[in-house]
């Protein structure tokens, strides 16, 4: 049988296509929509796109920062974890940017505004941009350990904090502690604004001003001085989790125990929330805002929950989502939330 040139030029083309496309590296996308048909109008608000498919446990995204009509993610690649991952649309595509890092997985990201952004990651890793991402440069290493977290009030003021925990060789036995340090250039110089040796966990930092900033080391702690002296917050809200302020200074809380609790006082003391029993039995791991108003908590198993009225009631999101989701961000209409196996970008909240 005879094969014109044309018909095996074709054939060799698509061959080569999916070739490479076997090999990339890259995210892959789906446009199915979770939970565009709903019951209720609160549930109706809200429509869930997935935007990322991890294709493979040597992808994640640990962390994401929304700035105007960009979104900015670091996370795990085995393949190399010298990148950062950039979206121009608010997540519904993304691309990779290749950074001068010493090859440290990067856990945090954080942008003031457009132009000024920070992330860090393992053995005191810091990267800077002030171009709006398009370069980024290593900062001198203040510490060796690993960084979890960052915020900054503005381009120059900002925090970090990260864990010294490590199994000590000399004492043959694990050693623990956590470190929080400051800024006020930007991050060219820090100092070290809280260190212990006893807490194994240091969360996200929420700067409010200046001077205000709250964290969960193994326990809460506030700062009214700018990191200067820390307070703890009433010992028995140890089940607080992750936190969340609007710009007036109202706190939200949630708990892996399935608790929500609320802060009149820019943090310093808690109250819980009467909730429906459903959201009692969930596991919360991560809340946000994204105005005074409208706020979400997701959890384990896809729990999903909305408030729209300043956190007076909470409202079950019911989509077919399975897996676990652990981070939520929101800015605005839009927003993005880290599952276990996707990213979801809200397209109408």
């Amino acid at each position: 049988m005879r094969v014109n040139r044309p018909t095996i030029l074709l054939f060799c083309v698509a061959v080569i296509v999916l070739v490479l496309y076997a090999l990339s590296d890259h995210f892959t996308a789906s446009r199915a929509t979770v939970g565009a048909e709903d019951i209720t109008p609160q549930q109706r608000k809200l429509r869930l796109v997935p935007v990322v498919q991890y294709q493979n446990t040597e992808y994640s995204f640990y962390d994401v920062a929304l700035v105007d009509d960009e979104a900015w993610a670091v996370g795990l690649n085995d393949h190399d974890p010298r990148r950062i991952y950039r979206s121009k649309n608010n997540g519904g595509s993304w691309e990779v940017i290749d950074i001068p890092s010493p090859g440290f997985t990067l856990r945090a990201i954080s942008f003031s505004d457009r132009r000024n952004g920070w992330a860090v990651g393992g053995y005191g890793t810091i990267m800077r941009t002030s171009d709006g991402g398009n370069s980024w440069q290593q900062l001198k290493r203040p510490t060796e350990a690993d960084l979890v977290s960052v915020t900054f009030v503005n381009d120059k003021v900002g925090y970090m904090g990260g864990s010294k925990a490590g199994f000590d060789r000399s004492i043959n036995r694990m050693i623990y502690g956590v470190v929080i340090l400051r800024t006020t250039d930007g991050g060219q110089s820090w100092r070290i604004c809280y260190e212990d040796d006893r807490s194994e966990y240091v969360g996200r930092i929420l700067a409010l001003s200046e001077s205000d900033a709250f964290v969960i080391v193994d326990r809460p702690l506030i700062t009214a001085d700018g990191g200067k002296t820390w307070q703890p917050v009433e010992a028995n809200r140890a089940d607080l989790g992750s936190i969340a302020f609007t710009s007036d200074g109202t706190g939200y809380a949630v708990s892996r125990s399935g608790n929500f609790y609320r802060s009149l006082d820019k943090g310093k003391t808690w109250r819980s929330l009467n909730v429906p029993q459903s959201l009692l039995q969930r596991q919360w791991w991560s809340i946000d805002f994204a105005d005074a108003n409208r706020g979400l908590a997701v959890g384990n198993g896809g729990a999903i929950a909305l408030t729209d009225d300043g956190g007076k009631t909470w409202s079950e999101i019911k989509t077919p989502i399975q897996e676990n989701l652990m981070g939520v961000r929101l800015r605005g209409q839009s927003g993005l939330i880290l599952g276990s196996q996707n990213v979801y970008r809200l397209e109408r909240f």
